[in-house]
């Protein structure tokens, strides 16, 4: 695997954060890498965090006001299975603290 660029919110090594709801995914932080991500070039294969929600009030309160689903990429969900298979996914089951 390629070094990529790194984010902070998923983690070490994580190049990508998602977040899902309602078996929906959208781009939370590493948007700059989503052409490389639909593509399979550049920066890829590279670790992608996904943070999955419950429902909107917990990804609201992740969130923190400071973002929203319907400004953000969506990732079809094709190449999230294509992420599970590559073992490149990483999946956090988020609860209220």
């Amino acid at each position: 695997m390629k070094d990529g660029p790194e984010q902070t919110g998923g983690g070490e090594g994580v190049a990508m954060t998602l977040v899902s709801v309602n078996q929906g995914y959208w781009i939370h932080e590493g948007d700059d890498l989503l052409n490389d991500l639909l593509f399979c070039r550049g920066a890829y294969p590279f670790r992608v965090c996904v943070r999955i929600f419950e429902d909107t009030f917990g990804l609201n309160r992740y969130l923190g006001g400071k973002g929203s689903i319907a400004t953000m990429w969506q990732v079809n969900p094709q190449i999230i299975e294509r992420l599970r298979n590559e073992e490149l996914l990483i999946e956090i089951f988020s609860t209220d603290d």
